[in-house]
């Protein structure tokens, strides 16, 4: 601000914002945004306004609220495809992808998420990669698919361990947990549970607490089982 910088306060304001999101202080956050954007706008910066459309998505998103990030995540894709750059496509199919994802509309979602990972697969963005598969991976589950979701998973917990992104393999390990829990692979689904809580605690992360109820949820179940029937064939 004292350089009279607009375009590097611009940023510099969206990166705060998106901090602030992340620290559930949404308020502060949108109202940046907003201020970013019609900084961006004023300055004819077309890259500016679709990263802050990205934001304004992982905002509202992490709110519960996707009618509200949808509409970003469509101009933020639009945007992208004016100028044909591949990452910012593959970038706004991810962001509209998770949105319909979260509204419950899977094929949807799957068909922008198979789009942006042949886009970031040919690429050879990794990180991209090992992100857009989590969401395939939970739409093919959501759609009874369990089989086709842990070809997925697999895939990105591979990725994850490449890149060393432990809070994605926590979170690959416990979606994995969960495919195999639905195809009755209970032994399978506490080791892959059991090996995601270890991470999220290690990680002191709050996403620790679902998989622990999962685990005793599991415990519950096999401890209310006839004895008889948790003996080994």
């Amino acid at each position: 601000a004292r350089a009279a910088d607009r375009a590097a306060h611009a940023t510099a304001t969206r990166r705060l914002a998106d901090a602030l999101s992340r620290l559930h202080r949404t308020r502060e956050a949108l109202d940046l945004l907003h201020e970013a954007l019609r900084t961006c706008r004023d300055l004819g910066d077309e890259e500016g306004v679709r990263e802050v459309r990205l934001s304004l998505v992982r905002v509202h998103g992490s709110c519960g609220d996707p009618r509200r990030a949808l509409p970003h995540a469509r101009l933020a894709l639009a945007m992208a495809e004016r100028t044909g750059d591949p990452l910012a496509l593959a970038d706004g199919r991810t962001a509209v992808s998770q949105q319909w994802e979260r509204l419950g509309e899977h094929t949807v979602a799957l068909d922008h998420a198979r789009r942006a990972l042949d886009l970031y697969t040919r690429l050879g963005h990794l990180d991209g990669q090992a992100g857009i598969l989590i969401g395939m991976g939970r739409s093919e589950q959501a759609l009874g698919r369990p089989a086709a979701a842990i070809g997925h998973y697999e895939v990105s917990l591979s990725l994850d361990r490449a890149l060393g992104d432990r809070y994605r393999e926590a979170h690959a390990l416990a979606h994995l947990g969960d495919a195999h829990a639905a195809l009755g692979r209970d032994e399978d689904a506490g080791a892959l549970w059991e090996e995601a809580l270890a991470l999220f605690e290690d990680l002191h992360h709050p996403d620790a607490e679902p998989v622990r109820a999962r685990l005793r949820t599991r415990a519950e179940d096999y401890a209310a089982e006839p004895a008889s029937s948790q003996l080994s064939p």
